[in-house]
């Protein structure tokens, strides 16, 4: 998960970097994509996109030069990333009070100002093709973005989540996002479908012509030049993708930061020290993507590192959360945790999601992901076979090192107990998750965690199937847990953890 959050983190900084170009160009009183070099049109976009910010090379194989304006705009990235953090989770959390509402403003704006292009090929373009939810292209590139939007498989949400208050409700929180993020995603589709109304395939447009950073950098940039007033509507829209996309790499970067410090103990009290040192990392490992050959890599990185990883970490947590720690038990945390009662058919459902379909899902999706990654997409250019041999081992790495922790734990396991033993051993909560748990049951619990300790209520209910009953013994969805552990009850030395 942290190799995928590295990868991940490098080319979304790539990307915003050049979303910072187009903001510094959207300031002129002309934009320069309009007419670029005598061209028009989308072909002037693309141009323009290709030639004046990237100095695009034909293939992997030509690496370039460093371009200084590139190295620029990452450097403002990751400085701005390293600002939010500096000033600590609570403030960047009131920072989204002013950048969410802008989001939603700006795509509510672009999808007005679209309708007002509305004609035949955009009737044409929303009308459903029923026949397409056959086809498994369909349902991975859903899945795909659902992931990608979400910040799945990333441990992005898992970070953020470890700062909030000990009573916080969960489930409308989960509901509320996956809502949000939904209209965002209608509202840019549809206004992406306005501004590629009269779009017509020109033999002017290089052979990269394909999805992400070429629907954000030449098509709405020419759908964005074509209107009245197209400097506000640029300098919108670039905006809102630098904000989007910052706070994506917040949460990886939080994950990134909140691991280290969990893994080295030494470092604990030096948080900013560490950010620092992870920002500097990254826009190192940054640098040859703003090459020549940049674009390149950045799809090469997005296209195998950062799409079948992510739902095998999703698969992998749904199936510890289900049936290593127990899908009753992580209910009853999440009812505590949102200090609400659920009925019996809502937590009969819950569990046979928790443990069937979702798993299920995943599977399919994941036997797509490795089916269709074989080749790049369609109109991109293709990769010499040794680039698609390095982007499968990067993607393999993160797997290898999970496969190889599991054996070597099951390794240690098998010295002491049998063969049966050892693999129940491995797949129940080792002794650490339990010191930490006893040590947040005995102790008076704070609001800001890391990645390894469980947020645990003070003063809960038991929800159990219904059930409300009144204690004052602090959690009762653990009662089972330390019933199962009696030492950890026990033993004041774990509460000295």
């Amino acid at each position: 998960m942290c190799w995928s959050s590295i990868v991940f983190s490098v080319s979304e900084a790539c990307l915003l970097s050049w979303s910072v170009l187009y903001i510094y160009k959207s300031a002129d009183c002309n934009l320069p994509w309009t007419h670029y070099h005598n061209y028009t049109g989308m072909a002037s976009s693309a141009k323009y996109f290709a030639g004046e910010v990237l100095s695009l090379s034909p293939g992997l194989e030509i690496f370039g030069q460093i371009q200084g304006h590139l190295v620029l705009g990452l450097a403002v990235t990751w400085c701005s990333v390293a600002a939010c953090l500096a000033a600590g989770i609570r403030n960047t959390g009131k920072l989204c009070y002013i950048t969410t509402p802008v989001t939603f403003l700006v795509a509510g704006i672009l999808v007005v100002r679209g309708l007002f292009l509305w004609n035949e090929n955009v009737s044409q373009a929303l009308s459903p093709d029923w026949s397409n939810l056959t086809d498994l292209s369909v349902w991975l590139a859903a899945g795909c973005y659902v992931f990608h939007s979400l910040n799945l498989g990333l441990g992005g949400l898992t970070a953020i989540s470890s700062h909030n208050k000990q009573t916080t409700n969960l489930l409308r929180d989960a509901i509320l996002v996956c809502l949000f993020h939904f209209v965002w995603g209608v509202a840019m589709w549809l206004a992406y479908t306005c501004l590629l109304a009269d779009y017509q395939v020109s033999t002017h447009l290089p052979k990269i012509s394909t999805g992400g950073p070429w629907i954000l950098f030449v098509v709405f940039a020419r759908g964005l030049a074509a209107l009245p007033h197209g400097i506000v509507f640029a300098m919108a829209m670039y905006i809102m993708v630098f904000f989007v996309g910052l706070g994506t790499l917040l949460g990886t970067l939080l994950m990134l930061v909140s691991t280290l410090m969990d893994f080295f103990p030494i470092l604990q009290g030096r948080r900013g020290h560490v950010t620092m040192a992870v920002c500097v990392t990254l826009l190192l490992l940054g640098l040859p993507l703003t090459s020549q050959a940049g674009f390149h890599i950045q799809l090469l990185l997005s296209y195998y590192s950062v799409k079948w990883p992510l739902i095998l970490y999703a698969l992998c947590t749904s199936l510890a959360v289900s049936y290593c720690y127990g899908q009753k038990r992580f209910i009853l945390d999440l009812c505590s945790i949102s200090s609400i009662k659920l009925r019996d058919v809502t937590m009969t459902h819950m569990v046979v999601l928790f443990t069937t379909i979702v798993p299920t899902l995943l599977v399919i999706l994941l036997l797509c992901s490795f089916y269709h990654t074989h080749s790049p997409p369609d109109g991109q250019t293709p990769y010499p076979q040794w680039a698609k041999i390095v982007g499968w081992l990067m993607s393999a790495i993160p797997i290898s090192i999970l496969f190889i922790s599991a054996g070597l734990r099951f390794f240690m396991l098998s010295r002491k107990h049998n063969m049966t033993q050892s693999f129940k051993l491995l797949l129940k909560p080792d002794e650490m998750w339990a010191e930490n748990l006893a040590s947040v049951y005995h102790t008076s619990s704070c609001e800001k965690t890391t990645m390894t300790m469980p947020i645990i209520v003070a003063e809960s209910k038991n929800f159990y199937f219904g059930e409300s009953v009144n204690t004052n013994d602090g959690n009762n969805n653990l009662d089972e847990y330390f019933d199962r552990n009696p030492h950890l009850k026990t033993n004041p030395e774990h509460s000295s953890f």
